[in-house]
C-alpha cells in the first residue's frame, strides 16, 4: 500500500474535481448525452439521492461503448435478464437499463463546483470506479490507515492510473 501511496503523491492527483471536468470526461469517454433533470423525477423519493443537489443527468446508450464497458459478469446478468423477461427489444427505460442497452448517470454537487455524489442506473463497475475517482477524496483521508483511501488507491490502480 505504501508503494501505491507513493505513486499517488508523486502523480499529484487532484483531491477533488470540478464539475466541468466530470462533464467533459463523461461526454468524451462515454459519449454521454445530457438529459433534463425533470425526466428523473422518480429520484425525488430515492433516499440515496438529494434531488435539489442534482447537477446534471446523462444517458449512455452507444452500444459499442457499452459493450466495451461491461464486464463478462455484467453481460451475463444482462443476458439472464433478457432471457427471463423474454425481451428482444426493450421498450421501457428500465428494461433498457436492466438489459444493458442504457446507463443513466446522475451527478450531484452540494457546492455547485465539485462532484460530491453520483448515482449510476445500470450495472457497470467501470463507470462507478471512474466516478468514484472523479468524486475525489478529502485530504484528511490521505493516509494508508484509512480504509476508504486504500480502496480509492486500489480503484486508481485497477483503472490504470497508478
Amino acid at each position: 500500500m505504501q508503494q501505491l501511496l507513493g505513486k499517488f503523491l508523486e502523480k499529484q492527483f487532484p483531491l477533488e474535481y470540478k464539475l466541468h471536468v466530470v462533464d467533459d470526461f463523461l461526454r468524451s469517454r462515454y459519449d454521454a448525452t445530457e438529459i433534463p433533470k425533470s425526466s428523473m423525477e422518480e429520484l425525488q423519493t430515492d433516499p440515496q439521492v438529494n434531488f435539489t443537489q442534482i447537477y446534471r443527468c446523462y444517458d449512455i446508450n452507444n452500444r459499442d461503448i457499452l459493450n466495451r464497458l461491461y464486464s463478462d459478469f455484467e453481460k451475463s446478468m444482462q443476458e439472464e435478464y433478457r432471457q427471463s423477461h423474454s425481451i428482444t427489444y426493450a421498450n421501457s427505460e428500465w428494461e433498457k437499463i436492466q438489459s444493458g442497452q442504457l446507463i443513466r448517470v446522475i451527478l450531484e454537487s452540494n457546492n455547485n463546483d465539485t462532484l460530491t455524489n453520483f448515482t449510476v442506473q445500470g450495472m457497470c463497475m467501470t463507470i462507478v470506479h471512474d466516478l468514484t475517482i472523479l468524486k475525489g477524496i478529502p485530504s484528511s483521508y490521505v493516509h494508508v490507515d484509512n480504509l476508504y483511501f486504500t480502496q480509492y488507491l486500489q480503484i486508481l490502480k485497477a483503472r490504470g492510473y497508478l
